[in-house]
């Protein structure tokens, strides 16, 4: 068939769009009447097919944010659709939301979305721990330490050390404050 025509939305299962989709002979000539979910075409996922869609969407949000504002990925969007002669791709409203908000916003919900994706496909991320993973902020928390005083007497490689004013209780505090330190400084 030259031309195929389809309202995925109001198939019941996956064989329909399967059969359909088998007897076009070019893209050109498939017309997409609108807007459907992945879901559609494909009903239960494997795991799999569940990561490859994660990676898929991971990447169309991430070419969305290269090229530019919502606006103009909208506007790319809509040549796509024309070069393809096509009515509609499977989640162009779930990705682009049509609000009443300025391109600023929508660009920070589409950051956050690919932020989140990003997140999810990243196996490594959940095996680092929050202080050295490349896609969080480093959350510091700068703690004023106080400065042992060092007696000349002690200062002498010669002499032996003694320990601080206090007993153990100061050197369990210092070795704390150690922790701290290696903790959050280095």
């Amino acid at each position: 068939m030259d031309t195929v025509i389809m309202d995925l939305e109001s198939t019941t299962g996956t064989e329909s769009p399967y059969v359909m989709l088998s007897r076009a002979t070019s893209l050109a000539g498939v017309y997409i009447l609108r807007p459907f979910k992945q879901k559609v075409i494909q009903r239960c996922p494997s795991q799999d097919v569940r990561e490859e869609f994660r990676r898929m969407d991971m990447l169309y949000h991430q070419t969305i944010m290269r090229h530019g504002t919502v606006a103009e990925a909208a506007e790319a969007q809509r040549y796509l659709l024309d070069s393809f002669s096509a009515q509609a791709l499977p989640d162009l409203d779930e990705t682009v939301e049509e609000s009443t908000g300025d391109d600023a916003r929508q660009l920070r919900h589409m950051q956050r979305m690919n932020s989140r994706l990003i997140a999810e496909a990243s196996p490594q991320r959940d095996q680092l721990p929050p202080s050295t993973s490349p896609n969080t902020r480093r959350r510091t928390r700068i703690v004023k330490l106080p400065m042992m005083e060092v007696d000349s007497d002690s200062a002498s490689p010669s002499k032996k050390r003694a320990l601080p004013e206090g007993g153990p209780e100061s050197v369990a505090k210092r070795r704390h404050r150690e922790r701290i330190k290696r903790r959050y400084f280095w």
